[in-house]
């Protein structure tokens, strides 16, 4: 069988290895919820859509962000997949006239002004760019849109506004348990409380009681002055905005009585700011958030949204992932087999040099640095990358080598020259950078070999992070376990490439060791354990055939 065969473009000529495998799975499986953990490069898309067509029923494919929206929109319009996005995206046509860009979140309509334009209006006509993307999206049968889109039409639109789906599709779902704990979380700043209360911030230390009295206090004289503003009709539109997210967050503080609670079986871990399940914290003189410390009580009603059957696909999706959205395990199916690239071509090399942490010694950085030095000097007829978790760390990587003359870094200010650069760059060079450890694919000849100086433990806690760690002790590791595994698949993007990845933090030991559970198959598969520099593999140099993506 062949992909054009269920109804995929024509540009996918074949199924890679265990695409076909997981989608039949994946539509014959009777759980509501099926998590596929797919290495990157496995071919996430074509196995979400082609359940979908398998099926034959109506589906959306969410994605984290607006460039793997654009990649399933350029690969998959042909067959009918119909992209819609939050009005931010779609120019105002009532506010053309009017210097700079103005977004349909920013639309008259939204502040008390007839439009024609307006699906509610008694003449309604078509030509608002976002409204007739909402109107082509909810008719089709297959669409794609960003968590944040579906969650808001899901909180704020008319039932059905997206349409009836069937079929569920999250990519990248290891985002899913932080992209649904942001779109819960209420932050006000100092400027809104100043310019639309006349106060300062509200308190954060005395519970969420506190919190719901001081909204309320605020909310319905606020919300008046936001009417009168609509009815003059005569405010800059931009200001309009505000003042509504502003009564809109009054509003939600002042349910916070109201809020989910953990269920009761759940760790009591009370301090400063904590209220049951939700976390209260002044980041800065200017800011503070609230914050669900676990919002899976959430997912059901926001991102689910009683949609028959859910697809999770994910390179870093772990079994926890399943329970911080929480899933029930009787209505979870994991499928991993036949998903893994020849372990031999992506191996993960773990030489421990020295334990790298805030308490790490002059001595162990030179150790690790001479143990980098060996492997890049044994290949230095191919481009590598060193994904770290600081610019301080690539400073010290970068001073304390003897190959500064092949390294390419860069600063907050010129990420994106300093990488394309790498891109362009011939053989030899290696780029060091903190920005690359997520999002940045590097194929074939752009990355053979990828170093990992220090397991990415996360440097700074918030305090819902620390909440977290509290209530699930494996918390910290899982977290660091997603970022190890992203790393190690930016070099990785195709079944024909191939990328050694060494890990030199003598923390692995340990680590991998603690977190072997949540390890997904392919991974673990690929970890070899030695104690001496390996031989690296034999270059590319443009061995590789053309294949579907």
């Amino acid at each position: 069988m062949i992909p054009t065969d269920i109804g995929l473009p024509r540009k996918f000529t074949r199924f890679r290895p265990g695409q076909l495998e997981s989608a039949c799975n994946a539509a014959a499986s009777e759980k509501r919820f099926i998590m596929i953990p797919m290495p990157t490069g496995g071919g996430k898309s074509v196995v979400n859509m082609a359940v979908d067509l398998m099926l034959d029923q109506p589906g959306v494919i969410l994605t984290a962000n607006k460039g793997l929206q654009e990649q399933y929109s350029a690969d998959m319009a042909s067959i009918g997949l119909v992209d819609v996005r939050g009005q931010a995206n779609y120019p105002c046509v009532k506010l053309k006239s009017r210097p700079g860009y103005w977004g349909c979140d920013k639309g008259p309509c939204h502040f008390g002004r007839d439009c024609e334009l307006h699906p509610y209006h008694e003449a309604y006509q078509p030509g608002c760019g976002f409204y007739d993307a909402l109107r082509r999206f909810r008719n089709a049968k297959f669409g794609v849109t960003n968590y944040d889109m579906w969650m808001s039409a899901n909180r704020f639109m008319d039932p059905g506004a997206l349409g009836v789906r069937k079929i569920l599709n999250l990519d990248e779902a290891h985002n899913g348990p932080e992209k649904l704990a942001e779109f819960c979380s209420v932050k006000l700043t100092e400027d809104e409380c100043r310019e639309f209360l006349s106060c300062g911030l509200p308190p954060v230390e005395d519970g969420s009681d506190a919190w719901a009295d001081w909204a309320e206090f605020y909310f319905k004289p606020t919300a008046d002055k936001y009417d009168d503003a609509k009815q003059r009709g005569d405010e800059d539109p931009d200001y309009m905005k505000r003042f509504r997210d502003v009564v809109d967050k009054l509003g939600m503080l002042a349910g916070a009585r109201q809020w989910e609670q953990s269920e009761t079986g759940d760790p009591d871990v009370k301090f400063a700011g904590r209220n049951n399940d939700w976390v209260a914290e002044r980041l800065d003189r200017e800011l503070i958030t609230f914050d669900p410390v676990w919002p899976h009580r959430y997912a059901e009603r926001w991102l689910f949204a009683g949609v028959p059957k859910v697809i999770l696909t994910s390179a870093t999706i772990l079994p926890q992932t399943a329970r911080y959205l929480g899933i029930p395990p009787d209505q979870l199916e994991i499928q991993e087999a036949g998903l893994g690239f020849l372990a031999a071509r992506r191996p993960i090399y773990v030489l421990p040099a020295a334990y790298i942490n805030y308490e790490s010694t002059a001595a162990d950085y030179r150790a690790l640095v001479t143990k980098i030095d060996q492997f890049i000097g044994m290949r230095s007829d191919r481009k590598g990358i060193i994904p770290v978790h600081s610019y301080r760390l690539a400073e010290t990587i970068y001073n304390m080598s003897r190959w500064q003359s092949r390294f390419i870094t860069h600063t907050k200010f010129n990420t994106r020259a300093k990488i394309e650069e790498f891109r362009r760059a011939g053989p030899g060079h290696v780029l060091i950078s903190p920005a690359i450890a997520e999002g940045y694919d590097f194929p074939y000849e752009q990355c053979e070999f990828c170093i990992i100086p220090k397991i990415p433990f996360i440097p700074h806690q918030s305090m819902v992070v620390k909440a977290r760690a509290r209530s699930d002790k494996t918390y910290l590791n899982y977290l660091a376990l997603l970022s190890l595994i992203q790393r190690t698949g930016r070099g990785m993007r195709a079944m024909d490439d191939q990328c050694e990845i060494v890990i030199f933090d003598a923390n692995a030991k340990w680590f991998l060791s603690a977190t072997k559970a949540m390890q997904p198959k392919y991974f673990k598969d690929a970890l070899r354990w030695t104690g001496s520099l390996p031989q690296p593999l034999e270059a590319l140099h443009g061995r590789r055939g053309a294949i579907s993506r």
